[in-house]
């Protein structure tokens, strides 16, 4: 193999890799925490200035940890540049604003999930709606279910968690066919490591929210009963 050749065949790899890891290359995924530091600043600045958040509200239960979006044009003139990892900018994530009573606290929300939820929805509400019955496996609770995916014809889906490396998070489903991500093994996992664990009324969803980078999206309500995290039905 001449200089030429070694030449080429380097350049071949180098854009192979490059074609591999585009998007993280691009959206710098292991600087997200001094993204997020970046958000949480200049959202802290904004309100000394004007005493109100930045935010764009959003209704909508299930998503209850995305109720209040950054507003990226809000701070605009403070942060700079739109962190490359928010959705705004061709990210994954949306930065969104938790704790909002007390101490407004930036977390991200992944995308991702959103998108491996809404795969496995249509087929859920589809069997729904034809057979008059749900998918289901296992009764969890009264209103939570877990989902077969036989009865669906496709094969089973899980959730890369965004809280620890490698851990596949399944997917459940409601009486009316919505569907959710099960994190109560993170829940747990997180009660372990944390020194301040949630109180018997806390919804657990705020309380992960809090106790990670990450806030949890597409989760049923959740509370501490026994020790334990189970779900619970939204109360009216």
């Amino acid at each position: 193999m001449n200089r030429l050749t070694r030449f080429l065949f380097l350049l071949l790899c180098l854009g192979l890799l490059t074609a591999c890891y585009p998007d993280q290359k691009r959206q710098q995924l292991d600087q997200l925490p001094q993204h997020v530091m970046r958000v949480q600043s200049a959202l802290e600045t904004y309100e000394k200035q004007r005493n109100i958040l930045p935010f764009q509200y959003r209704e909508n239960e299930t998503m209850l940890t995305t109720h209040y979006l950054v507003d990226f044009k809000e701070i605009g003139p403070i942060l700079g540049e739109i962190p490359p990892s928010a959705f705004e900018n061709g990210g994954y994530f949306y930065y969104v604003i938790v704790n909002t009573g007390e101490k407004p606290t930036v977390r991200l929300l992944d995308l991702r999930i959103q998108d491996r939820v809404k795969k496995i929805e249509p087929y859920v509400k589809t069997q729904l709606e034809k057979k008059g019955k749900l998918p289901s496996k296992d009764q969890i609770t009264n209103h939570i279910f877990s989902i077969d995916y036989e009865k669906i014809g496709t094969k089973e889906v899980w959730v890369e968690s965004p809280y620890t490396p490698g851990e596949k998070l399944p997917l459940v489903m409601d009486q009316s066919g919505n569907v959710y991500v099960d994190y109560r093994n993170e829940v747990m996992r997180k009660m372990q490591e944390s020194k301040k664990p949630p109180q018997a009324d806390q919804d657990l969803r705020e309380w992960l929210a809090l106790e990670d980078l990450f806030a949890p999206s597409y989760s049923p309500p959740m509370k501490i009963v026994n020790q334990e995290p189970v779900f619970v039905e939204l109360e009216e």
